[in-house]
């Protein structure tokens, strides 16, 4: 089990790098974080995502904040 953490922990880093590495070489050849952004949210709706987990996170707090009042 040890050894499936860390190859997901390494998975992750290199994930990690090669957004690193991919938003520094869009800064070095013009690219601004507005465009990169833009560019995402078409392609991935990050907007929509953020308003879900946004929602969610709200929903989970007054989940918990009723489960503590009733007891």
């Amino acid at each position: 089990m040890k050894k499936g953490w860390s190859i997901v922990i390494t998975i992750v880093l290199i994930a990690i790098l090669l957004g690193t590495v991919s938003i520094v070489v869009g800064h070095l050849t013009g690219g601004s974080l507005d465009r990169i952004y833009s560019v995402l949210d078409a392609r991935y709706h990050l907007t929509e995502l953020q308003q879900a987990y946004t929602q969610y996170a709200s929903d989970l707090v007054d989940t918990v904040v009723s489960a503590w009042n009733a007891a």
